[in-house]
């Protein structure tokens, strides 16, 4: 039984296994540098490896659905792998399930139809219709990039060249004329960081997180003839769409807003239960909104309560600190809060500043609240999708 979608052939599908094993041996093997694995390997992956990759599969591409979920682990290799779920999604072709990458609490599996992806899809081939090529730096197991670098593609009938590989001072060099770029905000400040100009006719898609009004104008001095932003969310996929970061958000055809309650939408036609707004909104009419900041949930430590955006803020106080970011240890680091921080540029001595901010926290919160851990960088961790990243802490001795 054919499917009629054009994305689901071994070729196109291998990328995105690739990209879902790699994700999952760096969350298996936390601290440790995971190669990406080639078409006849699996990271060198041992048997518990193996079930998980199996697992991470089926759950992604729902091979469970077509009864061959037991030929993830008899055909082994990234090659074998993309063969068995496009037999599988011939079968059975109705939902694609995405893990969350943990950046803001534990990953969760957030499941979309295939009908829901299809409208968007279609919002998307329109907008991009003369695009004769795709260029991105997006992973594609997450929903940004399955749509922009897997699907679309397919569906305009263009080839996707991925460049993440050459780094982001190549990325707009290697324009050619009719190209779409398409990458993450931070992707996009490192590019621009050195003058560069563009191909003639150059589009750039964003998404993942806010676009800096400096890089729209940096892009727009390379050349770029045209920029789109993308808001959404792993739960929603895209939400809404803005050409220029003077213009508020409209939403994407297929959504609408949910007039009582501020940070609720619904697709058209969908009887069920309305989506939730990742972030605070501001509506300016029934279909255009600006987007606030973003809705810090609380953690628990030792059985209360506590803020992570709370701690940020009193660290950010601190003379010595020009950025920082908090979020609970992982069970094994030891389940109390961590921070990593981004000392000023005139910062002597990360030994000396540990010290310094457990003094300042201590005078400012309650002690449940003070990180155990501090992390020193010269930017905050993010991850290829450029959403903020998780850090490894390695339990010293007498912790």
């Amino acid at each position: 039984m054919a499917t009629g979608a054009p994305w689901w052939t071994a070729e196109r599908v291998q990328p995105v296994v690739r990209d879902l094993v790699h994700a999952s041996l760096a969350r298996l093997r936390p601290g440790q540098v995971v190669p990406l694995a080639e078409p006849e390997g699996t990271g060198a992956a041992d048997s518990l490896e193996l079930l998980n990759l199996a697992t991470e599969l089926s759950r992604c591409f729902h091979v469970h659905e077509s009864g061959l979920g037991d030929l993830l682990l008899a055909r082994r290799g990234l090659k074998e792998w993309s063969e068995t779920i496009v037999r599988s999604r011939a079968a059975w072709d109705h939902a694609v399930t995405f893990t969350t990458s943990g950046s803001t609490g534990d990953p969760k599996p957030c499941t979309h139809s295939m009908a829901d992806l299809r409208c968007e899809l279609d919002v998307l081939a329109d907008l991009f219709a003369d695009r004769r090529r795709i260029v991105g730096v997006q992973p594609t197991h997450h929903i940004y990039g399955f749509l922009f670098t897997f699907m679309l593609p397919a569906t305009l009938g263009i080839p996707v060249v991925d460049l993440r590989g050459t780094g982001p001072a190549g990325l707009l060099r290697s324009t050619q004329p009719g190209d779409l770029v398409v990458a993450h905000p931070a992707y996009l400040d490192l590019a621009t960081s050195i003058p560069v100009q563009v191909a003639e006719d150059v589009s750039v898609v964003t998404s993942t997180g806010p676009c800096k009004p400096a890089i729209w104008r940096r892009l727009r001095a390379a050349g770029v003839a045209s920029m789109v932003e993308v808001y959404g969310a792993s739960e929603t996929a895209g939400i809404g769409l803005r050409r220029s970061p003077d213009e508020p958000f409209s939403l994407m055809p297929h959504w609408s807003r949910v007039a009582e309650r501020d940070r609720s939408i619904i697709r058209f036609g969908n009887a069920g239960e309305p989506a939730e707004v990742p972030d605070f909104v501001e509506w300016l009419g029934e279909r255009e909104f600006r987007v606030g900041s973003r809705i810090d949930g609380a953690v628990q430590v030792g059985g209360v309560n506590v803020f992570p955006g709370r701690v940020r803020m009193a660290l950010l106080e601190h003379p010595s600190v020009a950025d920082a970011a908090v979020r609970l240890m992982r069970l094994e680091e030891g389940g109390r809060l961590k921070a990593f921080v981004v000392p000023t540029p005139d910062t002597v001595g990360d030994g000396l500043l540990n010290d310094q901010l457990s003094s300042w926290l201590e005078s400012r919160l309650q002690p449940v609240e003070i990180p155990r851990s501090f992390s020193f960088g010269a930017a905050l961790p993010v991850t290829n999708a450029g959403k903020p990243a998780d850090w490894y802490v390695r339990q010293r001795q007498g912790d």
